[in-house]
C-alpha cells in the first residue's frame, strides 16, 4: 500500500505525483515540498493592497523568474499611478544629480538618500508580493476535470434544482386552486411542465452523480486503507463508508422516483383538497412527506462542498438525512439491483469492502490476542501464540478482498473516466459541469 497522501484530500498518491488524480491540486505530498513552501502554507501571509492585482497575473505554470520580470514590466507600465515612487525616483535623480555637481550639499544628499531609501523598501514590497502570489498559486492551484471537481459541481447542481423543485411544489400546493382565478388555472400547466423538467434532470444527474460518487468513494476506501491507522481504526472508517455508499443508493433511489411528482402535482391542480380531511392541505403536506421535500427533509440541509473530512465523509446533499434513515441492517443489494441496474458498479464495489471490513475485525481480534499473550508471557520462548498473531496480520493483503486497480486506478485512467462522466454531465442538462 501506498503512504504518500495528498495534503488536501488526503487520497492515496503515486510516488512523485505533479498533481492529485482526485482532486487535481498540484504538488500535493507535502513531504516534496520546500522549506519556503512548507513555511508558506503555515503562515499564509497577505499581498499588499497596492499589489492586489497580481493573484490574477501571476502564472503559477512558469518560473519565478519569469513572472518577477513580467510583474516589473507591468508595474512599470502603470508608474503614473504611483506617486510616491515617482517622486522617489524624481528625489533620487536630482539629489545624485545635484551630489555630483557640488552643489546644495546637505539638501542633495537627504533628497538622494530619501529616495533611494523608498525606492528599495518598495522594490522589496514588490518582490515579495509577486513571491507570495507565485507560491499560493502554485500551491492552491488544480487541474481541471478532476473526480472531486465534477462531484462538487454535481451535487452543486443538485442542490439548485431540488430547491427550484421545492419552490415549485409549495407554490402549487399551498395554493387553494378551487378559488383561484381563471388565467392562474390557465398558468397552472407552466407550473408542473418547470416540475416536470427538473425532475427529468434530477434523473438524468442522479446516474451520472452516483457513477461519480462511486469513483470517488472507492479512492476514499483505498486511502483510508493505505493510512496508518490501526485495524481498530481502519474498521471503523471502513464501516462508516460502508453507511456512506448505502445513504448514497437510498438518495439515488430517491431522485430517480422524484419525476412521478409532476403527475401527482397536475391531479392536485385538478382536483384540489382532501375530500375526506377537514383540513383542505392535508393532501399537500402529505405529498411533501412523501417525496420528502417538507421542511424536515433533505433539501432544506446546507450543502458543504470542502475537503474538511475527506476522505472519510465525502459531501453530498442531503448526507445528514439519508443516514439518519439508513437501517439497522444492511442494504439488500439484489433488490436495489433488480430495480436500478445502475447501481451495480457501487453494489459490487460495496460487497468487496463489507468482506474487508469482515477481515478488519478479525485483524482487531488478533492485535488483542497479541496484546493479552505478550502482556501475560513476555518472556515466552518458540513458536509462541503472539508470533503467530503477528504472521497472520503481515499475510494478511487487502488485494485479497479488493480489486485494487478498480479503487486505485492510475492517471491516465483516472483522467479517462472523468472526461467520460463530463460528457455524461453534459448530455443530462448539466451543461456547465466541465467548469469545476
Amino acid at each position: 500500500m501506498l503512504k504518500s497522501t495528498c495534503r488536501q484530500c488526503r487520497a492515496s498518491l503515486v510516488p512523485k505525483a505533479t498533481h492529485c488524480p482526485m482532486c487535481g491540486l498540484i504538488k500535493p505530498n507535502v513531504n516534496e515540498l520546500h522549506d519556503i513552501e512548507k513555511n508558506f502554507l503555515q503562515t499564509q501571509p497577505l499581498l499588499p493592497m497596492q499589489h492586489n492585482e497580481m493573484w490574477e497575473t501571476v502564472n503559477p505554470e512558469k518560473n519565478l523568474v519569469y513572472n518577477v520580470l513580467e510583474e516589473f514590466l507591468r508595474y512599470l507600465s502603470n508608474l503614473p499611478g504611483n506617486p510616491l515612487l515617482v517622486a522617489a525616483l524624481v528625489f533620487a535623480t536630482l539629489g545624485g544629480l545635484f551630489l555630483l555637481l557640488h552643489q546644495a550639499f546637505p539638501l542633495s544628499f537627504i533628497l538622494f538618500w530619501l529616495g533611494v531609501l523608498y525606492i528599495s523598501y518598495d522594490h522589496v514590497v514588490f518582490f515579495r508580493a509577486v513571491t507570495t502570489a507565485y507560491l499560493m498559486k502554485r500551491l492552491t492551484s488544480h487541474r481541471r476535470l478532476t473526480a472531486y471537481g465534477v462531484h462538487f459541481r454535481l451535487e452543486q447542481q443538485i442542490d439548485t434544482q431540488l430547491r427550484n423543485l421545492r419552490s415549485i411544489a409549495c407554490s402549487i400546493l399551498e395554493r387553494d386552486w378551487s378559488k383561484s382565478s381563471p388565467e392562474l388555472q390557465n398558468s397552472a400547466e407552466s407550473f408542473v411542465t418547470a416540475a416536470r423538467v427538473i425532475t427529468t434532470r434530477l434523473r438524468a444527474n442522479a446516474v451520472v452523480s452516483l457513477e461519480t460518487a462511486a469513483l470517488v468513494w472507492r479512492n476514499n476506501v483505498y486511502a483510508i486503507l493505505a493510512g496508518s491507522q490501526t485495524h481498530q481504526e481502519k474498521a471503523l472508517a471502513i464501516s462508516g463508508k460502508c453507511r456512506e455508499a448505502e445513504a448514497l443508493l437510498l438518495r439515488f433511489l430517491w431522485l430517480v422516483q422524484l419525476p412521478e411528482l409532476h403527475k401527482v402535482l397536475r391531479e392536485f391542480i385538478a382536483a384540489p383538497g382532501d375530500k375526506d380531511s377537514k383540513n383542505p392541505y392535508s393532501t399537500a403536506g402529505r405529498i411533501l412527506e412523501q417525496y420528502h421535500l417538507a421542511a424536515s427533509g433533505p433539501v432544506p440541509e446546507v450543502l458543504l462542498c470542502n475537503f474538511q473530512n475527506a476522505p472519510f465523509e465525502m459531501p453530498f446533499k442531503g448526507r445528514t438525512f439519508w443516514h439518519n434513515r439508513l437501517p439497522p441492517f444492511p442494504l439488500e443489494d439484489e433488490t436495489i439491483f433488480s430495480a436500478y441496474p445502475k447501481t451495480r458498479d457501487l453494489l459490487d464495489s460495496l460487497k468487496q469492502v463489507r468482506q474487508l471490513k469482515s477481515h478488519l475485525e478479525e485483524q482487531m481480534a488478533i492485535d488483542c490476542v497479541t496484546r493479552t499473550v505478550s502482556d501475560a508471557a513476555p518472556l515466552e520462548q518458540g513458536y509462541s501464540a503472539s508470533m503467530e498473531a503477528k504472521e497472520l496480520s503481515r499475510n494478511a493483503l487487502y488485494s485479497d478482498f479488493l480489486d485494487i486497480p478498480k479503487f486505485r486506478p492510475d492517471g491516465r485512467e483516472m483522467e479517462d473516466a472523468v472526461d467520460r462522466l463530463v460528457a455524461e454531465a453534459k448530455v443530462a442538462g448539466a451543461t456547465d459541469v466541465d467548469k469545476a
